[in-house]
């Protein structure tokens, strides 16, 4: 059994956590919730989640996860920690960038070769040569087969590859004193789940956009368009049913 702890001060989340469990039930690929309880350690009153043990022998050999993206310590120990992820994040550039998976796996392939190629073999994903240097460098600290020297992604945040090479100090200047374009309200990329900044009530959106038509009205011929989300999801609404049957003008993507 693993458990979880946490001030009580602070459990909301994990009690959250519990009650989603909860409501799901058994599920033979979700990790069980026994149940919850406190106690005081150091005096200090802790919340603490009982849950079922992912490693456990009888699940030893089950696959979590897509296939093309595991990281070799899944695919060896099981184990589906923090540095996975980076992994997996690696795969996922060079499939955006190539517009291929990360191993050259067709349809049809024997996926018990290409994990014993991730787990046992030195060989990595391919780094797209046409890549930058930084962003081949990037892909490298991700294919990092060690995953305790695997770049963590606080890490990776501040590698260059995340500042891109083509935005120079006078384009950072005229950003910096352009009146639509302001350094002070660019929002930053949160690095945790608890880093969400404080949402906008839907209220106070509502009065801005209410605002903002007001305004418009003044100076654009086009504000009768202008309306809020709720309305336009409104004027969707209609008695009849859509006709799902006709394909005349659905278009073929892939």
């Amino acid at each position: 059994m693993a458990v979880k702890s946490c001030d009580s001060t602070i459990s909301a989340s994990l009690k959250s956590e519990k009650q989603v469990l909860d409501q799901i039930g058994f599920c033979p690929q979700i990790i069980r919730c026994f149940g919850d309880g406190y106690s005081v350690e150091d005096g200090e009153t802790l919340y603490n989640l009982f849950l079922e043990n992912g490693d456990e022998e009888q699940r030893k050999m089950e696959i979590r996860g897509t296939p093309l993206n595991l990281a070799p310590e899944s695919v060896n120990n099981n184990e589906y920690d923090s540095p996975v992820d980076i992994w997996a994040l690696g795969c996922a550039i060079v499939e955006m960038f190539t517009g291929k998976p990360a191993w050259n796996f067709k349809p049809g392939s024997n996926v018990a070769a290409l994990l014993i190629k991730i787990g046992v073999s030195d060989e990595s994903p391919v780094i797209p040569t046409e890549l930058s240097d930084e962003g081949k460098d990037f892909l490298g600290k991700c294919f990092v087969k060690d995953p305790n020297n695997r770049w963590t992604a606080d890490m990776l945040l501040d590698h260059p590859f995340m500042f891109g090479s083509n935005y120079d100090d006078e384009e950072e200047e005229e950003a910096s004193t352009s009146p639509d374009c302001s350094f002070e309200d660019a929002s930053v990329s949160p690095r945790c789940p608890f880093d969400f900044p404080d949402w906008v009530s839907t209220q106070s959106t509502i009065s801005s956009q209410s605002t903002f038509q007001e305004n418009s009205r003044l100076v654009s011929p086009f504000s009768s368009y202008i309306s809020s989300g709720l309305d336009r999801i409104r004027q969707l609404d209609c008695d009849q049913a859509p006709n799902w049957s006709f394909s005349g003008s659905w278009m073929t993507v892939r």
